[in-house]
């Protein structure tokens, strides 16, 4: 069996003193507040986006309304909608791709246009001789740096170079109505790199089509073989995390087995905190006596609050259906007062907290589904990552500037949801701590996210699909990647007790 870690921040040990969920006064014999809805706000929207359609011209209409779908945006005004409006996010380059032959699923093609961007972004650095200036002065040699070199790994070349003739320049910039498509700015950028302006087109177009054949290669992108793919990816950690960053997910998922007793459940809440989830599983497959339950769930956004000082945004909006929709969801999930596991010991959520509006809505309607059911309520504490103490002071450190923590906040262990100006319940708090990976975590690009942003707008059956979606090749890659260094670290603990 591996050994059980001992080392502890002493804090973490001060749970006993704590009595779990506490409901503001007013709360406890008539339940919580109803839900803050926003479908005011939402009406409010549609009508400007209406009007925008109804005062356009008619060969000029192109109104999109990506934040609901046609049902929803009629049952909220009451009457049919004009035809010409689009509702939903329409993925037109979807269209395009399978017009052309190329069909990628969608997290891979999200995945392909993120790489084209990136490598049309630094394209000079495809050719031999490109120098970058040192700080102090003089010029090196340009390497592609590690993040870039995973990133183009993970994308097969004559997939890419299809890609790059279908995809027009104008997704990238305002300037694309010079090119046709993505390759054509390519080429322009060739023939200015390798001097070929003064070349008649019969001149230069073989030294183009040889340009093309050497950076769409497996020199830049992708593996020849499977045997290359392994190597790669067990040499060094692939992708956002770096190996002291996996090392520090590690350790700390001990922090949460020896904070916890057995048959504790661990909800992992959105993306931030999945791949710390996935490090605890790993652990509690090889320690079977230390039962503990997992839950991992895709989650976006603040409802029907904004972020700080930001105004709502549009995305957030709850209404009724969304949320019964939203309830449903987690219900198949394991996170319900249906749920006899949870019943059994305490329920610590786990993420990388700021205004915590996420785990604060959630939890809500999670203690009242027991209110509803007249059930006792479960023992239930937030976790984050990170640490939220250093906000409670004047900070200048960039990055610590964020008044939000000081909403929810006082520094004694307990959070106040929503707000502590509005308390509907307070909860135990635990801060583990964590320096580097949660912001590494935090800060990915679309493409880089374990699961898709799954915010208010998206909380009905259109959206359903996202939660069946096979994962684009990078993150396939980064799984390997992170599982192995996970599994070296495990067995080197093995070793380190015999």
């Amino acid at each position: 069996m591996l050994y059980i870690q001992t080392f502890f921040c002493i804090f973490l040990f001060s749970s006993s003193v704590y009595a779990g969920v506490t409901l503001a006064e007013e709360y406890e014999k008539d339940g919580l507040p109803p839900v803050n809805h926003q479908v005011a706000f939402l009406k409010e929207q549609l009508e400007k986006d209406i009007q925008k359609f109804n005062e356009s011209e008619a060969d000029q209409r192109d109104v999109e309304i990506p934040y609901t779908s046609r049902e929803e945006a009629e049952g909220i005004m009451g009457y049919p909608l004009p035809k010409g409006i689009k509702f939903g996010k329409m993925n037109a380059l979807q269209q395009t791709l399978q017009v052309g032959g190329v069909t990628l699923h969608p997290k891979e093609l999200e995945f392909y246009k993120y790489t084209l961007g990136i490598m049309l972004l630094n394209f000079k650095n495809f050719f031999p001789g490109t120098q970058r200036p040192r700080r102090h002065g003089g010029a090196v040699n340009f390497e592609w740096p590690k993040t870039l070199q995973d990133l183009f790994r993970s994308v097969e070349p004559h997939l890419l170079d299809e890609f790059a003739r279908l995809v027009p320049f104008s997704a990238y910039s305002n300037t694309g109505w010079i090119y046709g498509n993505c390759i054509d700015k390519m080429r322009s950028e060739i023939k200015h790199y390798k001097g070929l302006d003064t070349k008649t087109t019969e001149e230069a177009e073989p030294i183009i089509d040889e340009e093309f054949k050497r950076i769409f290669s497996y020199k830049y992108f992708g593996f020849e073989d499977e045997s290359a793919r392994e190597k790669y990816l067990t040499s060094r950690p692939f992708g956002f995390l770096s190996e002291k960053e996996i090392q520090e997910i590690y350790s700390s998922a001990f922090d949460l087995l020896n904070l916890s007793q057995e048959n504790d459940t661990f909800v992992f809440f959105g993306n931030t905190p999945y791949w710390f989830g996935r490090a605890f599983e790993s652990i509690l497959k090889e320690n079977p006596d230390h039962k503990r339950h997992v839950i991992s769930f895709p989650f976006s956004g603040s409802p029907n609050r904004g972020r700080g000082k930001l105004p709502l945004n549009i995305d957030d909006c709850t209404t009724p259906e969304r949320l019964e929709y939203l309830i449903g969801f987690l219900k198949k999930r394991g996170l319900s007062s249906d749920n006899p596991c949870l019943e059994k010991g305490k329920i610590y959520f786990v993420d990388n907290i700021g205004s915590g509006s996420g785990p604060a809505f959630v939890i809500e309607e999670f203690i009242r589904s027991y209110q509803e059911k007249k059930k006792s309520i479960p023992d239930i504490s937030l976790i984050t990552m990170g640490d939220l103490k250093s906000y409670l002071e004047e900070n200048s450190i960039p990055g610590k500037k964020d008044k939000r923590p000081k909403e929810i906040y006082k520094g004694e262990g307990k959070v106040y949801f929503p707000s502590i100006a509005e308390t509907h319940y307070t909860i135990d708090f635990f801060e583990l701590g964590m320096t580097s990976a949660p912001a590494s975590l935090d800060n990915v690009e679309g493409c880089e996210r374990f699961y898709p942003s799954y915010n208010a707008s998206r909380w009905n059956s259109e959206y359903a699909f996202l939660h069946e979606l096979e994962p684009p090749t990078y993150m396939r890659n980064f799984t390997i990647s992170f599982d192995g260094h996970i599994k070296k670290l495990i067995e080197a603990d093995k070793g380190n007790s015999l």
